[in-house]
């Protein structure tokens, strides 16, 4: 079995039958972008700052898009078993009860700026704001990425360029 064969085999066990490869990517590239977004602004005014990172674009290290990714992955999984309240709860509680402590701990960043209250070492009002809104995006772009990939067949890109001419009129 290569590798392709046991990445689609995890897949299929954790998603379910109908899993593919690819089939959410768009979504995720999504959230990517978004999040990445989020991040260059909230460098820039001087909310928080990254521990050195030799992989850095505009001051934020790229592997934290991919966290950014994962947690709204999560967050939209439990949504499709739980309802939409305990998917956007999972991801703010990830980041609340755990990366911020670590981050906290490890020094992987720390916030610079007293823009909302500080919560010690579970990072800022403010942030939990961001983590309440990323994960709602991130729920709601899967969700309908997964309903735009049966309803055309799955075909790829479909939903990132729809989604790039419905965001800024407000219709997503």
């Amino acid at each position: 079995m290569g590798a392709r064969e046991s990445v689609v085999k995890v897949g299929r066990w954790v998603f379910g039958p109908e899993w593919r490869p690819g089939k959410y990517l768009p979504g995720y590239l999504l959230i990517a972008a978004c999040a990445f977004g989020l991040e260059v602004i909230g460098v820039t005014t001087g909310a928080y700052t990254y521990a050195p990172s030799p992989f850095k674009v505009l001051g934020v290290p790229l592997d934290i898009m991919a966290l950014w990714t994962v947690v709204g992955a999560l967050s939209w999984w439990v949504s499709t078993r739980r309802g939409l309240l305990a998917g956007v709860l999972t991801g703010v509680l990830v980041d609340l009860l755990l990366l911020e402590p670590l981050a906290y701990h490890l020094r992987w960043w720390w916030w610079t700026s007293d823009f909302t209250p500080h919560l010690g070492m579970f990072g800022t009002v403010g942030n939990i704001i961001a983590w309440t809104a990323m994960t709602l995006l991130s729920v709601v772009v899967l969700t309908r990425n997964d309903r735009l990939a049966v309803a055309e067949g799955e075909r790829m890109g479909s939903f990132v360029s729809r989604a790039l001419v419905l965001i800024p009129l407000g219709k997503l």
